[in-house]
């Protein structure tokens, strides 16, 4: 009798953390003026043309080390993963890889966007806490900047990470062109980027 118990409460916490992470990283991606970088920029004299982020040598340095986040390192290795077919690092594929568009319009799985997205290295545009644990990161591709996407990365118990999410970020163009022209010596540098 334990043993059904313990069946039935596993499959109804594997329906239920997936739907439910669904539901908050919705709530949380409906504004689109959310987007923020970590970095707390100097930013050159503001007039009506767009300035691009300076950074202190500090500063610089900080942003980089995003790179070695192993929250950050995660995304790479699943959209490798995908690249190459296969679906590594992901728990809940009906979630974070299958097509859906939402009945808000939010576009969300990896099936959603072509895989030339995935063979560009990416930016980090932020990294923040994600509700319902784990980070969510927004990123944006050098090779294909015409999109934000805002992803869910979870550490599991093990210590080993799920990326729970991935959408398109709702966001207008002219604040994307706005953001592209602010970060562009980050999408510029190959060197960095993922």
């Amino acid at each position: 009798m334990k043993m059904k118990s313990k069946i039935l409460i596993g499959i109804i916490l594997l329906i239920i953390i997936p739907l439910s992470g669904r539901l908050i990283y919705k709530q949380l991606t409906s504004n689109p003026e959310k987007i923020t970088t970590n970095i707390n920029a100097t930013k050159a004299p503001t007039g009506k043309e767009i300035q691009e982020i300076n950074l202190t040598e500090e500063q610089l340095k900080q942003y980089y080390s995003v790179y070695e986040n192993p929250f950050v390192l995660h995304i790479r290795k699943v959209l490798n993963s995908y690249i190459h077919g296969d679906i590594e690092g992901v728990s809940s594929p009906n979630v974070a890889v299958k097509a859906n568009i939402d009945k808000d319009g939010l576009i969300t799985g990896l099936d959603s966007f072509s895989k030339d997205y995935y063979k560009s290295k990416f930016v980090v545009v932020s990294i923040t806490d994600f509700l319902g644990g784990g980070k969510e990161i927004e990123i944006q591709f050098q090779d294909k900047p015409d999109k934000i996407f805002g992803t869910w990365v979870y550490k599991l118990a093990d210590s080993s990470y799920d990326l729970r999410g991935f959408w398109q970020h709702p966001i207008s163009q002219e604040k994307l062109s706005e953001l592209s022209r602010k970060h562009k010596m980050f999408l510029e540098d190959k060197e960095h980027a993922l």
